[in-house]
């Protein structure tokens, strides 16, 4: 069994007893295969992706010969005739082949733009991963997080409940004076409400997890979470960082080329539209029909054959300028879905630039942080060991430990900004679900 504790915070890893049945924990590989069944941004994407290539085999078959088979059997009923027996059975059945040999080029630039469609919808399949995924690390930073600053409260918390007793006792015996009692008071309420914020906060953060992952009947509890600390989030990403100014693959950049190519079918086509019209098709089929009269003597049997080629040529020759002005728009978006590429890969570039900045930053920080808090947990160490000793009061030693906290929930908060400023990194280069995947 599990050792009986009432608020028990992970490390990446589980820990367990020697011989414990495992239970059902969640790190963010496990939250993320549970979110591929649930998470209604994810579902709607792949049905999009589904939908598309269902209109691409559309298109695709509209370029291919179709075949067709019909058969029919009907008996002709005559009004006033003495014997239905005697009437006649007439049956016909035939097989046709048809192709649409030419038709302006509408067939093959309705099959680029299926094409097109079928490829964005996967790209954006891709992109709700990504977008989802970099959610599912914010949420779970968050949870994280608000687990090491609860840890923290109740690590002070602890402490401020034996020196009350200790205090309150020497107060009620002389040696202690009504300033230090109440002080230290003070400090007990300061302490708990805090950690009944942390602890709200907590909650809702878990909602929000849930309400993210789109799984109504999972209810998440802290200990069912294999929370991270920022040295073990440090250690776990060993994502490498290209230098590049940008990345090579972009999900966002994908889809508005997809839409540059959408742009240019559809001017093509108003463009066409606006000369004569010509539909040339070819069929064959071949059919027999029989009758049956009265009796099997006067049974007939007929085949037959066809072969036919159709051309047709239709010009609106005045429309009142519709077809212009409907080229003239088709040109119009064109210019704009280039100009909208032009200007996503700017602010892409941007970004990405920005990102590292802080990524720079943020790593020389995590550096001061990390010595300003082994300092601290130094200093804290030797108070501890003076207060023992009567070399150091109550105030020093809660001053120590304040500053001993602070500075372990500050290093943790830049451990988990550079964490999620990586994640916005590769999930700009298309790569961050995949990287959890590798976890």
């Amino acid at each position: 069994m599990l050792r009986p504790i009432v608020f028990i915070f992970f490390s990446w890893l589980p820990i367990m007893d020697a011989g414990a049945e495992n239970p059902t924990r969640y790190d963010l590989k496990k939250l993320l295969a549970l979110a591929d069944n649930h998470n209604f941004s994810m579902i709607r994407a792949k049905s999009d992706s589904e939908t598309a290539e269902n209109s691409l085999t559309v298109a695709q078959s509209n370029l291919l010969p179709s075949l067709s088979f019909t058969s029919n059997v009907q008996r002709q009923f005559a009004e006033g005739s003495g014997s239905s027996s005697s009437l006649p059975w007439t049956s016909e059945s035939s097989i046709a082949i048809k192709q649409t040999l030419f038709k302006n080029g509408s067939y093959w630039r309705a099959l680029q733009s299926s094409r097109s469609d079928f490829k964005s919808a996967q790209i954006g399949e891709r992109q709700a991963r990504e977008e989802f995924s970099l959610a599912l690390i914010q949420a779970y930073s968050k949870v994280s997080l608000l687990a090491q600053k609860f840890k923290a409260r109740e690590r002070k918390e602890k402490l401020l409940t034996l020196q009350y007793g200790l205090v309150k006792r020497l107060y009620t015996q002389g040696l202690k004076t009504r300033q230090d009692y109440h002080r230290l008071e003070a400090e007990m309420e300061r302490s708990r409400i805090e950690r009944d914020r942390i602890e709200a906060e907590s909650k809702s953060s878990l909602r929000e997890l849930e309400t993210l992952l789109g799984d109504s009947q999972l209810k998440l509890a802290m200990n069912e979470l294999d929370l991270a600390t920022g040295d073990s989030i440090l250690r776990k990403t060993d994502w490498d960082i290209a230098e590049a100014d940008k990345p090579k693959e972009n999900l966002d950049l994908e889809i508005l080329d997809q839409q540059v190519a959408r742009s240019k079918i559809a001017l093509a086509e108003a463009q066409l539209a606006l000369w004569p019209q010509v539909d040339l098709t070819a069929s064959a089929a071949y059919g027999s029909s029989s009758f049956v009269g009265s009796n099997a003597a006067n049974w007939q049997a007929n085949d037959y054959s066809s072969f036919s080629v159709g051309l047709s040529l239709s010009w609106t020759i005045w429309d009142w300028g519709a077809k212009s002005a409907l080229r003239s728009k088709a040109r119009s978006a064109s210019f704009l879905a280039e100009k909208g590429y032009a200007q996503k890969n700017l602010e892409i570039s941007n970004d990405v630039q920005t990102l590292r900045e802080s990524l720079g930053r943020l790593k020389n920080l995590l550096s001061v942080e990390k010595k300003i808090r082994d300092l601290e947990k130094t200093n804290f160490s030797e108070i501890e060991r003076d207060y023992r000793e009567g070399k150091a009061n109550y105030l020093d030693l809660i001053t120590a430990l304040d500053r001993d906290i602070n500075s372990e929930i500050s290093y943790e908060e830049q451990a988990f900004e550079y964490f999620k400023t990586i994640a916005e990194l590769k999930k700009i280069s298309g790569e961050l679900y995949a990287s959890i995947l590798a976890f």
